[in-house]
């Protein structure tokens, strides 16, 4: 298997998309420290230096998305037929192509956080919260990322169209940020609202609650968070969203749904037929 990682590592020596993301990361951290310290010298805002970090999460999986259908759908069943010839198993072939994309993604998300680290400390400050927590979480987005990755070259392995493979990845991408967002909305929904009301006799304004529709009871709340860890992009929502989030419980919801692509994806590649 050394020798394909290999082979993956030379093609993406010569990937143009891969330097791109490089370029991206940087100008991306340079371009939000910028408009964090502006705001803290404008208005003398409240930066949270871990928020930055945490939060590339959600433009880094959409790139992440697109690289990963494009690299591992260049003439993927021609390669993969022609390594097979070679000696090379299936079983082999798949995980090295898995773990070619989850080094990239990790690099490309500990070099940003470096980035925000080394910049933006003299900037905007030092990590806010405990050290055992930030580690605790940081550990949690590793693990998102890796479940992520998971999901993403089940598509690149399975399906062979470039095309397809490129649109389903935006698609599930699009579906796992909007389900997460929609959520955990309701999640923070407050029990009653206050509504201003104008009397015409008194010419006065007086405060009226009211109970709001879109509130959930606890049990659904619970069951809320039962749930929204099922989706990558959910969890990490619930860290960055502070939504009482167990960060020793959350690392299984992520670890469970990388076996459970993993094993599938080697499964249905061993009866995929090669065109």
């Amino acid at each position: 298997m050394l020798k394909l990682l290999n082979a993956n590592f030379y093609r993406l020596k010569k990937n143009k998309m891969f330097w791109l993301m490089f370029i991206f990361t940087t100008i991306w951290a340079i371009f939000t420290l910028t408009t964090k310290y502006q705001s803290i010298k404008k208005y003398h805002a409240s930066i949270e230096i871990e928020t930055l970090i945490f939060n590339f999460i959600y433009i880094f999986s959409f790139v992440i998305a697109i690289f990963a259908s494009v690299f591992l759908g260049d003439n993927a069943d021609y390669t993969t037929r022609s390594r097979i010839i070679i000696g090379h198993q299936k079983s082999h072939i798949y995980l090295a192509n898995f773990l070619t994309i989850l080094i990239v993604v990790l690099t490309l998300f500990f070099f940003y956080t470096f980035l925000i680290l080394v910049i933006g400390i003299p900037l905007i400050g030092h990590i806010t919260i405990p050290l055992l927590e930030f580690i605790l979480k940081y550990l949690n987005f590793i693990l998102i990322i890796l479940a992520y990755t998971s999901i993403l070259t089940f598509l690149a392995t399975i399906i062979s169209d470039k095309v397809i493979v490129t649109v389903l990845s935006i698609i599930i991408y699009i579906f796992l940020i909007f389900t997460s967002q929609l959520l955990i909305s309701r999640l923070s929904e407050p029990e009653y609202f206050t509504e201003a009301v104008f009397t015409v006799e008194t010419g006065t304004y007086s405060s009226i609650e009211e109970k709001n529709p879109l509130y959930i009871s606890e049990k659904t709340k619970k069951i809320f968070r039962l749930i929204i860890p099922l989706n990558p992009l959910g969890t990490s929502l619930l860290i960055t969203n502070n939504e009482e989030p167990n960060l020793k419980i959350l690392p299984l919801y992520s670890l469970g749904i990388t076996i459970l692509f993993i094993n599938g994806t080697l499964f249905l590649f061993s009866k995929k037929e090669l065109k």
